[in-house]
């Protein structure tokens, strides 16, 4: 589900962003994400910038040529 999320968000977009637009997509929002438990916080934190940042190599390394889109 976060794959999804974070996959609707440009490369561009700097990494508070995209946690920004992430948690705005949770249920109940923000509210949700300050009920969540510290460790599961990190762990959504930790998740979508991991996700984020595998986007933008995906990205770079396409349109570098090293991997072919066919």
């Amino acid at each position: 589900m976060i794959d999804q999320i974070v996959g609707r968000c440009s490369v561009g977009e700097s990494n508070p962003s995209v946690i920004r637009y992430v948690i705005s997509r949770l249920r109940h929002g923000y509210t949700t994400f300050q009920k969540m438990s510290k460790s599961e916080r990190k762990a959504l934190l930790r998740e979508i910038v991991e996700v984020h940042e595998s986007n933008r190599q995906l990205y770079s390394d396409v349109m570098s040529g090293r991997i072919r889109c066919s």
